[in-house]
């Protein structure tokens, strides 16, 4: 009976071993993997916030455009009033600063500008956030369409602005080219806005 139970004893102490290692392994596998997934959501976190601000400082010029832009708008309004001469080719000062060569130098300004906006980088950011349920994820998608609302709003005015050669005689053409006046670039500062806190919110809860 005791010989037996020297074998049995001496089985487990040959096999527990083996067991202790592959029970380790695991937990460090699950582990490494554990802080490997953190690791890549992080840098995903850096880009995203990286990318963002980068956006934000590229703006800075847009706005400054957008508002010169109005203030010349203004003059060629101001001018067209006292000069009865423009009124016999245009219909008012903003048809007169669109044909001239002010409208698509502003234009290709713009354009200039906006092809160097990160919009492309936080697009498939906030897209590989939402696809890794990463916490927060909503305030980075809702960051994205901000900033998408920002640069739709300065695209459009950058067609308007290259659209010559149209018939001004048409009301709802004037109604149309009006927007230039009447955009809002306190709107466009508060979409940055918003996106920045979005944007924030959503590194905030992560780095926790």
């Amino acid at each position: 009976m005791q010989a037996g139970n020297l074998q049995n004893v001496s089985y487990w102490i040959k096999y527990i071993p083996a067991w202790i290692i592959a029970i380790t392994a695991c937990i460090g596998l699950h582990t490494w993997k554990k802080k490997l997934s953190y690791e890549r959501k992080m840098s995903i976190v850096d880009d995203f916030h990286e990318a963002v601000n980068d956006f934000f400082l590229k703006t800075n010029d847009i706005i400054e455009v957008l508002t010169v832009m109005q203030i010349a708008i203004q003059s060629y309004e101001k001018i067209f009033q006292i000069d009865s001469q423009k009124k016999i080719n245009f219909v008012n000062g903003l048809h007169e600063f669109v044909e001239s060569n002010s409208g698509e130098s502003y234009s290709n300004r713009l354009k200039t500008l906006l092809m160097h906006l990160p919009m492309q980088r936080v697009y498939i950011l906030s897209t590989k956030i939402s696809a890794l349920q990463m916490k927060n994820s909503g305030e980075a998608l809702n960051c994205y369409k901000q900033l998408n609302r920002f640069y739709d709003r300065v695209q459009k005015t950058t067609n308007l602005l290259s659209m010559k050669q149209l018939y001004w005689k048409n009301p709802s053409v004037v109604e149309r080219m009006s927007q230039l006046k009447q955009l809002d670039i306190d709107v466009l500062k508060k979409s940055l806005h918003e996106a920045n806190h979005l944007m924030l919110e959503f590194a905030r809860q992560n780095y926790k």
